[in-house]
């Protein structure tokens, strides 16, 4: 399976389990990761920022808390950043795609989703987080046949990055058994 998406609980290690894949690879990187953007240690606000940037890349947001408490999608930055660094990532040829995380923000940025697929659909091996929440563009992803999800438990956070490395190797190409 080339294309590989980590699942589980929030706080479970998904993306500690992806950099501990990450730190033994030997290939070409391109993608994004999110995180949470804090202010007096209350979550604010999630951003996007790409991998491997060169020079100084300020995160851009892609969902914010109104003052009723409410998260705002902003799909504009999906639109234009997202689609900018998963087209860059195509075109520069990485050996691998990071996608950390996909989820329900995602839902009404449709060319954003297109070029998710468009990724998929490429001869680069995907590896990323996916949330485990229900949505139209994350069940899309779901049903894909070139994707294996691993849920990722208390009981089995550890091995995840060897059964990552079991599939895709150190240098980005499936491995073969």
């Amino acid at each position: 399976m080339k294309n590989i998406f980590l699942t589980g609980s929030i706080h479970i290690g998904k993306t500690t389990a992806l950099n501990a894949y990450l730190s033994s690879f030997r290939g070409t990187v391109g993608g994004f990761s999110t995180f949470r953007m804090t202010h007096d240690d209350k979550v604010i606000g999630f951003s996007m920022k790409p991998l491997n940037a060169r020079g100084t890349v300020m995160p851009a947001y892609i969902a914010r808390q109104d003052e009723k408490g409410n998260w705002i999608p902003m799909p504009d930055t999906f639109n234009d950043m997202g689609v900018h660094i998963l087209k860059k990532a195509l075109e520069d040829k990485v050996d691998l795609i990071i996608m950390d995380e996909l989820g329900f923000f995602e839902e009404h940025a449709y060319p954003f989703q297109k070029a998710v697929f468009e990724c998929l659909d490429s001869h680069i091996p995907v590896l990323g987080v996916i949330k485990t929440v229900s949505s139209g563009f994350l069940n899309d992803l779901r049903k894909r046949k070139d994707i294996q999800i691993l849920e990722m438990t208390k009981e089995n956070r550890d091995e995840i990055p060897n059964k990552i490395l079991k599939l895709l190797g150190y240098d980005g190409y499936v491995c073969v058994e």
